[in-house]
């Protein structure tokens, strides 16, 4: 459980993300209200910018040198690659990650298990370091260091059709890491798909700049153990 989620969207948030919003009505319309006018949104992305900067000297680095292994270990392939995703209001944005899959047709997600995986990154994906490049979707404003993680789009659509409240996680910046990154474990099934969005929803409804710090602090914990979804 965090420590730090004491920064709070206003009390009629938090009760319709308690209730698991449900179609595209007036609740979720007042809620995407209520963020819009929420203080945090007006210097989030300052935030957002100036981690990305303090932290170069060390991505920077990191990327270069990955990049190289990647090359080393598979030089048939790309060494980048990209995929459309969704954040904020739905708007559509190209995700940048290093390379770990034989390439597919960019809409499946991957599973445990998944035969695409190189053996590099199977250790990559292990520790999360193939998202590193998403520093620069940060820098863009297409992406915040925390908040719902981006799905791909085949996905999306699914869950779009099996989960009513689906879309009220798009009411906010899609994140680099997240309440489901440090609390679940990798999955496709829907049930647990559900267990995901309530995470999400859990997010918006204490939406903060504590409550960021905090996760970013988990996600630093969790990482070097494998244990982030």
């Amino acid at each position: 459980m965090l420590l730090f989620a004491f920064v709070a969207a206003p009390v009629g948030a938090q009760q319709v993300c308690r209730e698991q919003l449900g179609t595209r009505g007036e609740p979720e319309q007042s809620l995407e209200k209520e963020l819009s006018h929420h203080p945090y949104h007006r210097w989030k992305a300052v935030f957002d910018k100036g981690l990305v900067l303090a932290t170069l000297p060390v991505t920077l680095p990191a990327i270069a040198g990955l990049a190289v292994l990647v090359k080393v270990a598979n030089p048939s392939l790309p060494i980048f690659y990209q995929q459309e995703r969704l954040s904020r209001g739905e708007q559509r944005f190209w995700i940048q990650k290093l390379r770990t899959m034989y390439p597919n047709d960019g809409t499946q997600g991957s599973f445990r298990g998944d035969p695409r995986v190189t053996w590099v990154g199977k250790y990559l994906r292990k520790f999360h370091l193939d998202e590193l490049p998403q520093i620069f979707n940060i820098w863009r404003g297409e992406m915040s260091w925390v908040g719902p993680r981006p799905i791909p789009l085949g996905q999306d659509a699914i869950y779009r059709r099996t989960l009513s409240d689906y879309q009220a996680r798009y009411l906010v910046p899609a994140g680099l890491t997240g309440l489901s990154r440090v609390r679940c474990q990798y999955t496709d099934e829907e049930g647990e798909a559900r267990e995901l969005l309530s995470h999400d929803l859990e997010y918006i409804s204490k939406y903060g700049v504590l409550q960021d710090l905090g996760i970013l602090c988990e996600t630093i914990w969790v990482l070097p153990q494998g244990r982030a979804r």
